[in-house]
C-alpha cells in the first residue's frame, strides 16, 4: 500500500503574492498626489499649534519634513537640484538662517519652478521681507495690525477690533471658491508693490478697514485703507511657480479653526469660521493641486486637406484649421481631465496679431477654430497664449509660413477690375478709330475749319477731286 507520509507542500505563485496583498490591505491607504514639502519652524510648538492644518497637507499625500530654522544642515539643495517641491516658511521670528538658507537661495528654489508659503507676524523679519518684495509684496511697518470697526468678530475681540472679517479679494473664487462661513483675520497687512502684475488679492480688508498701529493716535492717513489693505496674496510667476503671503500665522491655527465667530455688522453667528476650508483651497492652490492647466497636441491643417498635418507653409487666403487639446490637473485623482472654457483664443502672430479668433470646444478637451490666412506674406507662429487669475500660464506655439499667389494661380478675370478693363479696351478702340481717321481722313477747309471730314479712298473719281482740292 502507498505510503502516507507527511510531505511539505511547495510553494506557489499565489501563496508569495498573498502576504504582499494582505500588507497592502493592512497599509493606510496613499493618496494619489505625491510631493516633498519642507516646512521650516522657528518655533516648535508650531506643529501642535497647528496641528490640523499639518494633518490636512498630509493626507493629501504631501511628504512633510520639519527643520528648525538655525538648523545647520537646513537647505533646499544644492547645485541647481533641489530635493523639495514646495516650501512653508513659517519662521516669522528668525533672521539668520542655519544651512545655507537665505533670501538669495529662496529665490533660486522659486525660478526654479518651486512653490513657497510665506507666514509673517506682526514683526517680519529682514529675510521674510526680502522674499516677500521679490516676489511683488511689501508688508506694512512692524507692530502695526489690520483694523477694522465695523466687520470683527465680537465674540474673541478684546476692544481692539483686529480679529477681522475678511472680505473676498479679485482672485478669491477662482483660488478659494464658496465658503459657507466668513475668514477671520487676525495680523499684518500687506501691499503690492508699485507696477506689479503678478500678484493677485485673495483676501483683503473690507470697505472700512485700514491699517496702523493700535496703540498710536490716528492723525495722518492710514498705511493702507479700504480694499486696497491685503490680507493674503497670492503670486502666479512667469514659470508657474506660485507663492503665497500671508500676515497673521493665527489665522491656520487650530484655535482658529475651532472657535465660533459673530459678524459685528450683521449679527450673523458661525460655529467656525470658513479658515479650515480656506487654508486648504490656498494650500491646493499653492502647491499645484489645483489650476494647473497644461496644451498638448497642437495640430494644424488647410481645410480639406486633413491628410497633412501641421504643413509648414500656406498660402495667403487659405483657409486653415486648428485644433489644440486643454486639460486640467486634478490632484485627488493624480490625472488630468478636460478643462471647457469659453475664452481661449488663438492667434496667428508676426510681431503683431493679424488674426485672433477664440476656440469652440468640442468635447474631450479638444478646442477648434477655422480661420483664414492673412493677406500678408511673411513667417507667422500659431499661438495659444492663456493667462487667467487662479489657473498656470500656457503658452504653446507652431511656426508656419505664409506665401503670396503664384503667377498661375491669380483668377483670369477680376471682377472689381471691370471698369481698368473695360478703359484700357476703349483706350484701345480709341487709338484705332484715331489712327484710321488720321491716315485716310481729310479736312474741308471751305465749308468749315474746325470740321473734321474724312473719306475714304474707295474710287478715283474720289482721289482725282481730293488732288484737285489740294
Amino acid at each position: 500500500p502507498p505510503s502516507f507520509q507527511h510531505q511539505k507542500p511547495k510553494p506557489t505563485a499565489t501563496m508569495a503574492v498573498l502576504p504582499l496583498l494582505l500588507l497592502a490591505a493592512i497599509a493606510p491607504a496613499r493618496a494619489a498626489f505625491q510631493a516633498k514639502t519642507l516646512v521650516i519652524l522657528d518655533s516648535p510648538a508650531v506643529p501642535q499649534t497647528h496641528s490640523l492644518f499639518f494633518k490636512a497637507i498630509q493626507e493629501r499625500g504631501h511628504k512633510l519634513s520639519f527643520m528648525s530654522a538655525k538648523d545647520r544642515m537646513l537647505r533646499l539643495g544644492k547645485f541647481g537640484d533641489f530635493d523639495y517641491d514646495n516650501v512653508i516658511l513659517f519662521s516669522p521670528n528668525t533672521e539668520d538662517f542655519g544651512g545655507d538658507f537665505d533670501a538669495e537661495h529662496m529665490m533660486d528654489f522659486i525660478h526654479q519652478g518651486g512653490n513657497a508659503m510665506i507666514i509673517v507676524n506682526s514683526k517680519p523679519t529682514e529675510t521674510n521681507r526680502e522674499v516677500s518684495n521679490e516676489c511683488g509684496v511689501d508688508f506694512d511697518e512692524e507692530d502695526s495690525a489690520v483694523i477694522d470697526h465695523l466687520n470683527y468678530d465680537e465674540l474673541s475681540d478684546d476692544g481692539t477690533h483686529t480679529k477681522i472679517i475678511g472680505s473676498p479679494g479679485l482672485a478669491f473664487e477662482s483660488i478659494i471658491g464658496k465658503l459657507d462661513a466668513p475668514v477671520v483675520f487676525s495680523g499684518l497687512g500687506q501691499a503690492s508693490t508699485e507696477g506689479t502684475q503678478l500678484v493677485f488679492p485673495v483676501l483683503t480688508a473690507s470697505a472700512t478697514g485700514y491699517s496702523d498701529k493700535i496703540s498710536e493716535v490716528i492723525e495722518n492717513y492710514p498705511q493702507s485703507a479700504g480694499t486696497d489693505t491685503l490680507l493674503v496674496s497670492a503670486v502666479q510667476a512667469r514659470n508657474n511657480a506660485r507663492i503665497s503671503v500671508l500676515g497673521s500665522p493665527d489665522m491656520f491655527s487650530n484655535k482658529f479653526f475651532m472657535s465660533a465667530i459673530q459678524n459685528s455688522n450683521n449679527g450673523k453667528k458661525f460655529g467656525r469660521p470658513g479658515n479650515e476650508k480656506f487654508a486648504e483651497e490656498l494650500t491646493k492652490w499653492t502647491f499645484h493641486e489645483k489650476g494647473s492647466i497644461r496644451a498638448v497636441n497642437l495640430t494644424h491643417f488647410k481645410l480639406g486637406n486633413e491628410a497633412v498635418k501641421n504643413p509648414s507653409i500656406y498660402r495667403v487666403k487659405d483657409d486653415i484649421v486648428v485644433q489644440v487639446v486643454i486639460q486640467e490637473y486634478i490632484g485627488a485623482t493624480d490625472s488630468w481631465a478636460p478643462l471647457v472654457k469659453d475664452d481661449i483664443q488663438i492667434q496667428l502672430v508676426m510681431m503683431d496679431p493679424y488674426v485672433r479668433r477664440t476656440m469652440e470646444h468640442v468635447g474631450g478637451g479638444v478646442y477648434k477654430v477655422l480661420m483664414k490666412a492673412p493677406d500678408v506674406y511673411g513667417c507667422y507662429k500659431i499661438m495659444v497664449d492663456y493667462e487667467r487669475v487662479g489657473y498656470s500660464r500656457i503658452s504653446i506655439s507652431e511656426s508656419v509660413s505664409v506665401r503670396p499667389f503664384r503667377h498661375d494661380e491669380y483668377p483670369r478675370f477680376l471682377v472689381v477690375a471691370w471698369p481698368y478693363y473695360a478703359s484700357a479696351f476703349s483706350m484701345m478702340g480709341g487709338v484705332f478709330i484715331f489712327g484710321v481717321i488720321f491716315l485716310y481722313g481729310t479736312f474741308d477747309d471751305k465749308k468749315d475749319p474746325m470740321f473734321f471730314k474724312y473719306k475714304l479712298y474707295g474710287s478715283s473719281a474720289d482721289k482725282k477731286e481730293t488732288k484737285k482740292n489740294k
